[in-house]
């Protein structure tokens, strides 16, 4: 699917009669939308899902960074059913992060790649920034409500490594005329709810319509751009392509771990640690050491994924015309930190008793329903 050309080609066919009916669904939905409720969403804030122990211990660490960088946005954890007892939703809570139940607002059935697009619309913010549970700013993120392109579209999107290619049936559903823009990473997205509220909507409808949309565009991410580009609605998108954020191996090779996206002024923003996540970092094992970027955009580029033995887990290098640093204080500090974090976490009395509720989730209690035990 993720071709070294940086091409994904999707296995999924469609019929050009399913095209065409899917096409007038999403229209008619469109036709069907209420209007922004004024009166419901207020200020801005800071909207994660991260239900379970592998998203909860991700979202705490990245939580905890950044209250330490000084950001005072307040912060909404989304979860379902059982994915958090009350042990874990207490300790969030010390950090100014509500966690709020999708069973509690009518959504015991949203499971997937729907509850990021539902986590934003029902969240209590007008102005939100999404952030991936395993994502760090670098910074106190309440500056990017600052970017001149928010201000004028309302969104801010980001680039991933890939391009969907021409023949995607995806451009003729959504009535889009092809582009070769990257395609978008959506572990972070920034979004003014009251000027986006009909392309948030019809996002959401295309992650919960069908599983159609997800094999086409591998999952939720790009439901976000095309829903806009669809509906016409206008975002900011970030220029500056991602690099890669890893480590090498005895032998020299580079395993890249970590997306690393920029802001609007080229200047490192996030580690998306989509490759490694904490619930299974070693104790003081450091990925953070390494960046890799592409010198140039005409340049030869290729990219290349694997499995190594050696490291047991999935990462990603780049080839062609790239160059290897070593990764600035910025981000071996925050590795540094989020290490400690992550001890700290591990020591502590109420993250055994997280796990042991999360034992008994996988174990024992398969349902969302609250389980009879409390931890």
């Amino acid at each position: 699917m993720f071709q070294p050309n940086g091409f994904r080609y999707t296995a999924c066919t469609v019929s050009a009669v399913r095209r065409e009916q899917l096409r007038e669904e999403w229209q008619d939905q469109v036709r069907h939308f209420p209007d922004y409720p004024d009166t419901d969403f207020d200020g801005r804030g800071i909207v994660m899902c991260a239900g379970g122990i592998r998203y909860f211990t991700c979202a705490w660490l990245s939580i905890r960074r950044l209250r330490a960088l000084g950001c005072s946005l307040p912060v909404e954890i989304w979860y379902n059913g059982n994915e958090l007892c009350a042990t874990a939703i207490s300790e969030l809570e010390k950090y100014n992060a509500r966690c709020r139940n999708f069973q509690d607002h009518g959504l015991a059935d949203i499971s997937g790649f729907a509850v990021k697009p539902m986590a934003i619309l029902r969240s209590s913010f007008r102005e939100v920034l999404f952030l991936d549970a395993d994502n760090h700013c670098l910074s106190d993120p309440a500056l990017l409500f600052n970017i001149d392109g928010y201000k004028k579209t309302g969104a801010v999107f980001w680039p991933d490594f890939w391009i969907t290619p021409a023949d995607n049936p995806i451009w003729q559903i959504m009535d889009v005329p092809y582009t070769p823009m990257k395609e978008q990473e959506s572990g972070q997205l920034l979004i003014d709810k009251k000027r986006s509220w009909h392309a948030l909507l019809l996002c959401a409808y295309l992650n919960r319509a069908n599983n159609e949309y997800s094999k086409i565009l591998y999952g939720d991410k790009d439901t976000f751009r095309f829903a806009w580009m669809a509906l016409k609605q206008g975002f900011f998108y970030i220029l500056r392509d991602p690099d890669l954020c890893g480590y090498a191996d005895l032998a020299g090779k580079f395993h890249g771990t970590t997306i690393v996206q920029f802001d609007d002024q080229d200047q490192p923003a996030f580690l998306h640690r989509n490759l490694l996540k904490w619930d299974v970092t070693g104790s003081g094992e450091r990925t953070w050491q390494l960046t890799k970027s592409f010198r140039s955009e005409k340049q030869t580029k290729s990219y290349h994924f694997s499995f190594p033995e050696t490291a047991q887990h999935l990462t990603l290098d780049f080839g062609g015309d790239c160059e290897t640093a070593a990764a600035g204080d910025l981000i071996t500090g925050m590795e540094t930190a989020c290490l400690a974090d992550l001890e700290d976490l591990r020591s502590s009395d109420f993250y055994a008793k997280i796990l042991l509720h999360a034992h008994f989730c996988a174990s024992r209690f398969r349902s969302n329903n609250p389980l009879p035990i409390k931890f």
